[in-house]
């Protein structure tokens, strides 16, 4: 694999925070980061992103007819059978049993999952910015219904009173960039967009962050970029 692939680590490090990497592909992922100070950043990056969805996911007391569901599952997991020739076999035995095991915790985790809806309604597309060591800065999630950007500072920089950060949306292919959002860092952190900027998220290959005038309406960055990050759709759609 070509780990230094910027799409490549940003999938990896995302899968990482989840949880979703196991066996040789964890433990490679391990090794490349103790020796990767910019890819460990990325997964802590990762983590704070995904650490208020865990937060925000309450944990839910299953009714009655799913803890009755699951003993009958476990008591016909135990339930006595005809003997078969195989049955007779040690190592068949063990096998059983495994299996037994597995039902169980098939129809728990299947319980959990859902019983544990999200708080919220997950984003559709997420940016990790960084600057030009990969150290992450910011992380723009673009969420529909309605349309609105969150902006979640990591590391920006102090800006003067007639100073804003524009948030530009580069074009797939063209590498055109249009405006997309200008704000100063400070307590709003949600900001509505309108559906002309959605479209722009859904083309965007990646976004970017300059330093812009306030009120301006400029076409194009008027300062040398300081943070680039791929825009992922999370949804696949």
């Amino acid at each position: 694999m070509k780990y230094n692939d910027p799409t490549l680590r940003q999938i990896l490090a995302g899968e990482y925070a989840l949880g979703a990497l196991h066996g040789a592909a964890r433990a490679r992922f391990e090794r490349l980061l103790r020796g990767d100070t910019p890819l460990h950043r990325l997964v802590l990056a990762w983590q704070q992103l995904l650490a208020p969805l865990a937060q925000e996911t309450p944990a839910v007391m299953p009714p009655a007819r799913v803890l009755t569901a699951i003993k009958r599952r476990i008591e016909a997991a135990d339930a006595p059978k005809q003997a078969s020739l195989w049955q007779r076999v040690g190592l068949w035995r063990t096998f059983s049993a495994i299996g037994a095991a597995a039902v169980i915790v098939l129809a728990i985790m299947t319980t959990l999952l859902t019983l544990r809806p999200p708080a919220a309604v997950p984003p559709s597309y997420v940016a990790i910015l960084q600057d030009q060591t990969a150290t992450p800065a910011l992380v723009v999630t673009a969420f529909k219904n309605p349309w609105r950007l969150n902006v979640e500072p990591l590391a920006l920089p102090t800006l003067r009173s007639d100073q804003v950060l524009q948030v530009w949306a580069v074009e797939k292919n063209s590498g055109v960039m249009r405006a997309l959002l200008a704000f100063a860092p400070g307590k709003q952190r949600e900001f509505a967009i309108a559906e002309s900027d959605w479209k722009l998220v859904k083309t965007a290959h990646s976004l970017a962050v300059s330093i812009e005038p306030a009120g301006g309406t400029s076409a194009a960055p008027t300062t040398p970029l300081l943070y680039t990050g791929l825009c992922i759709n999370l949804k696949g759609s």
